[in-house]
């Protein structure tokens, strides 16, 4: 049975992911091997192709270690943190949004995008890989539900403890920059042994939050952050209701129960 589960995920991640290359020799030879039932030697191609530069190589053996560690442990003999960065730049590149089709004032340095449908999907594809931070308020998260595919709630910015603070200019209460967010993204990414490297998604309510968030992100030498555009709730329809689009709307799973472990802020 694993070596049927394991031949046809192999199998369907070689085919589906071809792109143009110059190095041909492994991969056709990975073809060649998975033609013959030689799982063994076609993964072994895959992984010299990978190391060569072939891009097709590079994205199918990320996923098939991925995959791989799970159903035989030992027989994937690679580097994890390469393949973690081959596989994550492979389902990323599938699913971003162009920068030029991103509102101006959403727009981030990096000009990673993805909608809440997209996100869902990269999360769902490398769970591990990817770093998921719903950086709303805590009163957003309590009061209006969170993503169950969030890794943890790290507000980036927040209400003072009496909400008593007027905002003219958005006719809503005040809110202001939490001092400790690098910090708590900066753990909740040691926590899973990933480093500046790694894929964050921030999510905010409406996608202007996530934009600072990950300039700042950015500024601190973090290298491939992405912005949900549509956020949680989403964006405000002509009747000024966050019924457009977004997380929630887009029918994707949420609850409003929170789970303790998930709150960067709270004390353990």
């Amino acid at each position: 049975m694993k070596r049927n589960t394991m031949r046809s995920l192999a199998m369907a991640l070689a085919l589906a992911l071809a792109a143009g290359t110059t190095l041909a020799d492994d991969w056709e030879e990975a073809q060649e091997a998975f033609a013959q039932y030689d799982d063994r030697r076609a993964l072994e191609a895959l992984r010299s192709g990978a190391q060569a530069g072939d891009a097709r190589a590079q994205q199918a053996w990320g996923l098939a270690l991925h995959h791989g560690e799970r159903l035989f442990p030992g027989l994937l003999r690679a580097d994890p943190q390469a393949a973690r960065r081959w596989l994550t730049a492979a389902a990323a590149a599938a699913v971003s949004i162009a920068p030029q089709d991103v509102p101006a004032k959403k727009r981030t340095r990096l000009g990673l995008y993805l909608s809440a449908v997209q996100a869902a999907a990269l999360k769902a594809a490398a769970p591990r890989e990817v770093l998921l931070l719903d950086i709303r308020s805590r009163a957003e998260a309590a009061y209006v539900g969170m993503a169950e595919a969030a890794d943890a709630l790290v507000p980036y910015m927040e209400h003072d403890e009496f909400m008593s603070d007027w905002d003219d200019a958005r006719a809503t209460f005040k809110v202001s920059e939490m001092g400790g967010f690098a910090g708590d993204v900066a753990r909740a990414l040691a926590e899973r042994g990933l480093g500046k490297e790694a894929t964050i998604v921030l999510l905010c309510r409406s996608g202007d939050r996530s934009a600072r968030a990950a300039d700042l992100l950015a500024g601190l030498g973090y290298e491939r952050v992405y912005s949900v555009l549509d956020g949680f709730e989403g964006d405000l329809s002509p009747e000024g209701r966050r019924d457009v689009n977004g997380w929630k709307n887009a029918g994707l799973t949420w609850s409003y129960r929170l789970a303790r472990a998930k709150a960067a802020f709270v004390r353990r």
